[in-house]
């Protein structure tokens, strides 16, 4: 701790809101950490306009579902808008241009057992390129049809998004 009692680790680094108490002694100050929600994007990729009830899936190669399909998609660095945030995410996880991402909505994604708590902003639109694997996050990817996607456990609140995409794109 920093002697004015601001905390500064990497470790902690999610952690924004601090919450000072005064102590028996003027010259010590108890922080505690109160950890804030996260943001996280999603992209909802069709191959091309034409073939809007055909989603692109990735399988999770880190925790939390570990082994689930999902969404391509991830958290917003510091400082990073959520437009630039799903672009990046989807160029990381696949090898793909996401082209002309569009809002779609949000959902709250909590779950205590892996002591996560996040807002996930959904974009839609089409990618360009080679889809390529990318390992260090993705075990797999693939191509279903909207209603195969739909019928699979998939990772976070993915099938909620897939949902509102569904009724507010009819093909």
């Amino acid at each position: 701790m920093h002697r004015d009692g601001i905390f500064c680790s990497g470790e902690h680094s999610e952690i924004i809101f601090f919450c000072h108490f005064a102590c028996c002694r003027k010259d010590f100050v108890h922080v505690t950490a109160i950890p804030m929600t996260k943001a996280t994007v999603a992209a909802i990729i069709a191959p091309d306009r034409a073939n809007r009830p055909t989603v692109l899936l990735t399988r999770r190669a880190v925790s939390p579902f570990r082994g689930f399909w999902c969404l391509p998609g991830g958290h917003i660095d510091q400082g990073e808008t959520a437009l630039a945030a799903v672009i990046r995410e989807v160029a990381e996880e696949t090898g793909l241009a996401f082209s002309n991402p569009r809002f779609l909505c949000y959902t709250d994604e909590i779950f205590p057992q892996y002591d996560f708590h996040a807002v996930a902003l959904a974009f839609f639109g089409t990618a360009d390129g080679t889809l390529r694997l990318m390992p260090d996050e993705v075990e797999e990817t693939g191509w279903f049809t909207l209603d195969e996607a739909l019928s699979m456990p998939l990772a976070f609140n993915h099938n909620e998004l897939l949902k509102q995409y569904a009724t507010r794109n009819p093909v």
